[in-house]
């Protein structure tokens, strides 16, 4: 039977709950506040101080203490030149001072003598200091630098994210958290020109240390030193030289006020052990002869490379001065089909360049350069092989990358009437990846190893080195700081020069059937790395060809096949689907994707530098990777697009915009409208095709931001977005 109740019974249950919940609201509130209370009495105190008295200056303080009181952890007090003389003696009280100045008027010489004795105590006494904009120049009347910084002009465009401003630090620093190494701070809503000071072209701030340079659309200025940090005493100081707007129309407002959240972080907060805290460095390049000791390693005799059948081959023509390049996911093997090595990059550097090998036969002094010959040429999916025949005989010259290590060999058979000595000669510099200058490098080192049978280098930072070995003892070799090394049929000669280079050569005796391999490692991860690999390829050059040829293989039986009635079409169709993966790469540190595409760097673009350093369009690029992705879908290549979604994810922007460009070496820049919307239709099209909706799920977080971002550049409010304003489209 239906009871009923009645409604005194309804109007009592009723009022229990409504006291529940108000016991429980009152409780929240009470923690809140008392949690609250707790972190107000341990926030850092923050002093701004405006000395310049401007109206504009004091918009400019209000908005920057508004942003550090709206940042976990800080309580900010501003405060005018009229009201900072009488807070000198209780400076200490405060965890950070910030003075920030847009006027350009000089300081009196009065306040000065108020202002910075109680400054220098200050900071000796443990004190941090943020000094912003015009005040830049306080570091000379503060004593930590002998000689006043300049200033320039520079002007900003607003078309277009074309022309933003803002600082990069060397490979890492805190005041560039979640920020990838750099920040653009000002994108104007006009053009306009900004005022900066800094140390600019060939002068140097002697005492501090420079965090960050002028950083400039996809340019460094390197030589315009922008922001610096000095220790005094037991206190810190930043000079940041210009671009700090807190109040004038900005796009890019959201990544000020990280890099300022950041600043103060870094000053309360020291940095974890591991975090990359790294400094622009200016001194003079050296290359030097190395002094390290390596331990030998046993070589077996060479042998001749007898493989299956070609997978897919391009054979029966001559050799042309037209572009080849071979690619694993580490290293990027690239030049001319006649002869020689243009380049080869280990990502994020070039390890070699001007590879190029030459015979000099029995009772002969001249050498024979085989890029000047006429070889067949075999091109197959898995090597690139040349066939060169001489008068006394023929040589077979077999070049071939690891899929996915940073290895390469270049493997040689000769038969002759005679014996013969074959000779190779090279070039380096480790020129890390653009947009970093060649001066990144810090210096190089050079030796000989006679255990390895090896050239080795390295550069400054125990980053980057390379490893060129062979497994027939050399008659003669050389190495050094040399533009070049000649070679006649008797000795080497080494060309002096004042280039940043190191060059290197080699003379092996080969019987009349004789054989021999020259074999390449390079690493990222300092001496290592390169020499581990070097030693187990050595131990058997040939597994390079087996685990490409298997790679290609395993690929090639997995990928979705079309089929038609024109054999030539059914080649080309499984060609493209193989270079395509072949524009995988993988950077240590940075991460996987697909990078635009391969040449040499006398292709790329110079970056306003004396030394060029692209392979073409070797970086990965939003928009490009994003079309190229979607046609990956269509083949069934989801772990492959899913690695694309993902570097887009790890590098998505503060507003959660996709970037345009992020070179090998890890500098990102946003100035693509389309990439952050084709992202969203990538990763749309990956779970319909793939139906991985565990993946999105994971990811939705980012997924939501880049929508948020479309959304919000709607600036004129009609539904949709304004392009010029975000970015260049194509």
């Amino acid at each position: 039977m239906r009871r009923i109740r009645s409604n005194g019974a309804r109007t009592g249950s009723a009022v229990s709950r409504f006291v529940t919940l108000a016991f429980f609201i009152a409780i929240l509130l009470i923690t809140v506040g008392i949690y609250l209370f707790l972190q107000g009495a341990k926030a850092h105190k923050v002093l701004i101080c405006n000395i310049s008295e401007t109206a504009l200056d004091r918009r400019e303080i209000n908005a920057a203490r508004n942003i550090l009181n709206n940042t976990y952890g800080f309580k900010a007090v501003e405060t005018g030149l009229q009201n900072i003389l009488p807070l000198l003696p209780v400076l200490d009280g405060y965890d950070v001072i910030w003075i920030h100045k847009t006027g350009i008027r000089d300081l009196s010489q009065t306040t000065k003598e108020q202002l910075i004795p109680a400054l220098k105590n200050y900071l000796e006494d443990g004190g941090n200091i943020l000094l912003t904009d015009e005040a830049f120049p306080l570091i000379y009347d503060l004593g930590l630098e002998p000689e006043k910084p300049e200033m320039r002009y520079f002007p900003v465009k607003s078309n277009g994210f074309t022309r933003v401003e803002g600082f990069h630090s060397f490979r890492g620093h805190p005041i560039f958290r979640n920020l990838f190494g750099g920040a653009f701070v000002y994108q104007p809503l006009r053009d306009t020109t900004i005022r900066a000071w800094g140390y600019f072209d060939n002068n140097l701030p002697e005492n501090g240390r420079t965090v960050a340079i002028r950083w400039q659309d996809i340019f460094f200025h390197d030589t315009d030193k922008m922001i610096l940090e000095y220790h005094a005493g037991k206190g810190k100081l930043l000079a940041v030289g210009s671009a700090v707007y807190m109040t004038l129309p900005n796009d890019l407002r959201g990544h000020l006020i990280q890099f300022i959240s950041n600043i103060f972080e870094y000053f309360v907060n020291p940095p974890q052990q591991g975090a990359a805290v790294s400094y622009w460095e200016y001194s003079p390049l050296r290359v030097i002869h190395d002094t390290l000791v390596w331990t030998g390693i046993p070589f077996g005799e060479p042998r001749e490379w007898s493989g299956p059948e070609p997978l897919l081959q391009i054979t029966d023509r001559k050799g042309t001065g037209n572009p080849w390049d071979l690619a694993g996911t580490r290293i990027l093997m690239t030049g001319r089909e006649k002869g020689g090595l243009k380049e080869v990059w280990i990502h994020p550097f070039m390890a070699l360049r001007d590879y190029e090998a030459g015979l000099i036969f029995h009772g002969d002094t001249a050498v024979h350069w085989l890029q000047n010959e006429q070889p067949e040429v075999d091109i197959q999916a898995s090597m690139l092989k040349r066939h060169y025949h001489f008068i006394h005989g023929a040589l077979d010259e077999i070049l071939v990358t690891h899929p996915h290590k940073a290895t390469g060999v270049m493997h040689y058979e000769f038969n002759g009437d005679n014996p013969a000595q074959l000779v190779f000669r090279f070039r380096t510099n480790l020129r890390w990846m653009w947009p970093y200058a060649q001066t990144a490098t810090g210096g190089m080192a050079y030796a000989w190893s006679d255990s390895l049978q090896a050239f080795i280098v390295r550069d400054g930072h125990d980053k980057a080195m390379v490893v060129v070995g062979m497994n027939k003892k050399p008659v003669e070799t050389a190495i050094g700081h040399y533009d070049a090394v000649k070679i006649t049929g008797d000795r080497l000669i080494p060309v002096a020069g004042d280039k940043f280079m190191v060059g290197a050569a080699a003379r092996i005796r080969l019987p009349r059937s004789g054989k021999v391999d020259v074999v390449l490692a390079g690493s990222w991860d300092g001496t290592s790395g390169a020499s581990a690999l070097y030693r187990r390829v050595m131990a058997d050059p040939e597994v390079v060809r087996r685990d490409q040829y298997a790679y290609v293989k395993d690929f090639l039986r997995e990928a979705t096949r079309i089929e038609s009635p024109d054999s030539g079409w059914n080649q080309g169709y499984l060609w493209s689907l193989l270079n395509t993966r072949r524009f995988m790469v993988e950077t240590p540190g940075v991460g996987t994707s697909l990078v635009a595409g391969y040449a040499t760097t006398d292709r790329g673009w110079n970056g306003a530098q004396p030394v060029s350093g692209r392979p073409g369009y070797a970086w990965y690029f939003g928009r490009d990777g994003e079309w190229s992705a979607m046609a990956m879908l269509d083949d069934g290549d989801f772990d492959q697009v899913r690695k694309v979604l993902k570097l887009y994810m790890r590098y998505q922007d503060v507003d959660g915009k996709i970037f345009h460009e992020l070179s090998t070496s890890g500098v990102v820049h946003y100035s693509a409208a389309d990439a952050t919307p084709l992202f969203v239709v990538l990763a749309g099209r990956y779970l319909r095709y793939s139906g991985d909706i565990t993946f999105i799920g994971e990811h939705r977080e980012a997924i939501r931001k880049a929508m948020d971002y479309c959304y919000s550049t709607d600036f004129d409010h009609d539904g949709h977005p304004v392009s010029f304003r975000s970015g260049k489209t194509t």
